[in-house]
């Protein structure tokens, strides 16, 4: 299924419900405050200074990958049902953030990983997290440079 339907707002509040539904409102608000301080960065490889398309640069939110399951759950819950509470919710911290009202929980973090479901990944070893939220390990820029 294409994007390119969807606002920036929209693909932002899909981000933090595919990468965070199960954690609720504080999981989804952490995705958005990677997101954000990635656009804060502009970085070409973290796709630079604007949220949709950080959101949607390959390889870097696994949602979004093609033949994903998420992926296609997430834009069928944007197509088919807008209302669905966690999605409503994900809007409205996605609102927050793209207005700059939305706390940064993550200590400026732009990558962050589960310790409860994988391994650090190779960027993460020997370098200090700036943030440890329940199982997710945040890390600021200097780590993934």
């Amino acid at each position: 299924m294409d994007t390119d339907q969807f606002s920036d707002l929209i693909i932002l509040a899909l981000t933090a419900l595919g990468e965070s539904e199960s954690l609720g409102e504080d999981g989804m608000q952490q995705t958005i405050n990677s997101v954000m301080n990635r656009v804060a960065a502009d970085l070409a490889w973290m796709g630079g200074n604007n949220a949709r398309a950080v959101c949607l640069q390959k390889g870097q939110y696994d949602c979004w990958n093609q033949g994903s399951s998420d992926r296609e759950r997430i834009i069928n819950i944007a197509t088919n049902n807008p209302l669905y509470t966690p999605y409503v919710t994900a809007i409205g911290l996605a609102s927050s953030a793209l207005a700059g009202t939305l706390p940064d929980v993550t200590g400026g973090a732009v990558s962050y990983f589960d310790s409860g479901a994988c391994k650090p990944p190779y960027w993460a070893r020997d370098k200090e997290p700036c943030a440890i939220i329940g199982q997710r390990w945040f890390y600021p820029l200097s780590a993934v440079e």
